[in-house]
């Protein structure tokens, strides 16, 4: 019995020292490479390359569902510009296509963590799980080929060559696979808005028209001499001065804008344009009498986001704008006219404080010497209201009346004839 249970133990044993090891495998590090601070490319040259590939697979967790991503840039044969081939060729952020070259080209080999193909799930750099990227060279063959996996701590994320079972630990982007970072996202290049003169905009609900003049004032630095203003003015709904800042708003917006991504080069009627939500007409400096329109039509949800089919003249593509841009340009007709000065009212003055009067100091009685009489006392007013007048002594019984010496008074006037 006791043979047993020791057998049995030491099998136990024995399977705890087994899972030891394996577990203390998996967390060694790996042994140093020797060529882990070598250039990846020796003869990698930015300027060869022609074609640039980033492909993300669809994903499902348990948040939300991932749809596959793709971005692919090309170079034309004339004039060396970059387009994104999966948008109608339309014009590439050149800053993203040099990020994604200047890192392969300085790129070193790294540390190697893995060599075996069972472990590319756990790091995610397995067909169905990396981000692709892959470099053509203008005239063919294959610049650089990776699976990028998932972070490995700091700026460096596991990695493999496309064809290699060895995952090593890479300083190197994910790099962005949204469109929107690899569209030249500006919608106007050539112009600014110092250079709009006029502009209107018209909705299903209202419409405003503001113009640019240029005035002569005289300069604040020297009275001899004249210096010229640019003022805006409103002239419709009405003709008045614009408010201060309004139409250099309008034209800043305008010329900023900035598009989300690309629908397509055909109009068709999905996209609204013949019932506009908005149209924006402006004069440019430099265009002759070509006037910039651009056209608001419907809006639709791409991502889960809200974009507005747009159209602008003089450009083959049809772009989508954010729903937020429409709100720059309908401005209520109050934040577009400037108010009238109000006159200043003057200030009221202060009323003085009223001093109050001093309590009068009474005089203290003096005392009666022997024999005086008392004060004189004071004879009431008569009904007449004049105070301490004596009365006249009446006329006795058949005496006259005595001369007062004051004039009879004077009969009255006798009223003229009209």
């Amino acid at each position: 019995m006791q043979v047993k249970t020791i057998i049995i133990l030491a099998v136990i044993l024995v399977v705890l020292l087994g899972l030891a090891i394996i577990a203390s495998r998996k967390t060694q590090p790996p042994p140093p490479s020797k060529d882990a601070h070598e250039l990846y490319f020796s003869d990698f040259i930015p300027q060869m390359a022609g074609r640039i590939i980033l492909e993300k697979p669809a994903r499902e967790d348990e948040k939300e569902k991932q749809e596959p991503e793709k971005v692919e840039v090309v170079k034309l044969e004339i004039g060396d510009e970059w387009v994104v081939a999966n948008r109608y060729n339309y014009p590439a952020q050149e800053s993203q296509i040099n990020s994604v070259l200047d890192a392969l080209e300085n790129l070193k080999r790294g540390e190697v963590f893995s060599s075996k193909k069972e472990t590319h799930r756990q790091f995610e750099v397995s067909a169905d799980k990396a981000l692709h990227l892959r470099v053509d060279g203008s005239v063919g063959g294959v610049m650089a080929d990776f699976y990028i996996g998932k972070s490995a701590g700091g700026r460096e994320f596991f990695a493999r060559e496309s064809g290699n079972d060895e995952v090593r630990r890479l300083n190197i982007s994910p790099f962005q696979t949204s469109m929107q970072k690899w569209l030249n996202t500006s919608c106007f290049d050539d112009f600014q808005a110092d250079n709009v003169t006029g502009i209107a905009v018209e909705t299903p609900e209202f419409t405003y028209w503001l113009r640019k003049d240029e005035i002569e004032e005289p300069d604040p630095k020297c009275a001899s001499k004249t210096v010229r203003r640019a003022v805006w003015k409103l002239l419709e709904p009405e003709e008045k001065e614009a408010k201060k800042g309004a139409g250099e708003a309008l034209a800043g917006s305008l010329a900023k804008l900035s598009l989300q991504d690309i629908a397509g080069v055909e109009v068709k009627s999905e996209y609204g344009f013949d019932n506009a939500a908005l149209v924006v007409a402006a004069a440019v400096t430099g265009r002759g009498n070509e006037d910039v329109v651009v056209t608001f039509g419907k809006l639709t949800e791409v991502r889960k986001e809200k974009l507005y089919y747009v159209q602008i003249s003089g450009k083959k593509h049809i772009f989508l704008l954010p729903e937020s841009t429409i709100k720059q340009f309908t401005r209520k007709l109050d934040d577009l006219r400037e108010k009238p000065k109000e006159e200043k009212k003057k200030p009221e003055e202060k009323k003085k404080p009223e001093e109050k009067k001093k309590p009068e100091e009474k005089k203290p009685e003096e005392k009666k010497k022997p024999g005086e009489t008392g004060p004189e006392k004071k004879k009431p007013v008569e009904e007449t209201g004049k105070p301490d007048e004596k009365k006249k002594d009446s006329p006795k019984p058949g005496e006259p009346e005595k001369d007062s010496g004051a004039a009879p008074p004077a009969p009255p006037e006798t009223p003229k004839p009209k």
